[in-house]
């Protein structure tokens, strides 16, 4: 979607579909009611307030794929986080997060994972990882390394969850 030149602005856990596929498990995003194109100005909201970068509410920025990972970067926060977390939609707590400061993961997650994320959700968006990038970064494809446990576990539950209800 980004090598088009479209940004999706609304990435979050409800718009991340798993399909099974012969040799393994395929990822989709849907719902591109949100999206436009890469480059675009424009006033007025994007996507859920949860998952939103701090320079999403400055009208006058850009619309750029690190808005995206950002978002995608705070979803895979939640998850880790565990069942109790949950990421607030606005106050002092929001802020803070988008300023810089990190929440920390339970034990038990690998440090690469909280290495991940914390790239991710870098205050300054030129900071963040290039979209592509992500899963070449040292910390998720270590030699040998597996995939974490916490990761894996929730793609088994969607994709159990998908296969039930018929989803994408």
């Amino acid at each position: 979607m980004h090598g088009m030149g479209i940004v999706h602005l609304d990435i979050k856990p409800a718009n991340i579909f798993f399909q099974d596929k012969p040799g393994g498990v395929v990822c989709k995003i849907g719902d591109f009611g949100m999206s436009t194109s890469e480059g675009e100005v424009m006033d007025g909201h994007d996507g859920d307030t949860k998952y939103l970068p701090l320079e999403s509410l400055d009208f006058t920025t850009p619309k750029s794929p690190a808005m995206d990972v950002f978002s995608l970067g705070l979803t895979l926060l939640e998850i880790a986080a565990g069942p109790l977390f949950e990421l607030p939609s606005e106050g002092e707590r929001w802020r803070r997060i988008r300023e810089g400061e990190f929440v920390g993961l339970p034990h038990g997650r690998s440090s690469q994972l909280s290495a991940t994320i914390q790239a991710m959700i870098a205050q300054d968006p030129t900071s963040r990882p290039q979209p592509g990038s992500i899963s070449e970064m040292p910390q998720c494809s270590k030699a040998g390394s597996k995939p974490d446990p916490l990761l894996s576990a929730f793609v088994k539950v969607r994709l159990d969850k998908e296969r039930r209800t018929g989803g994408a």
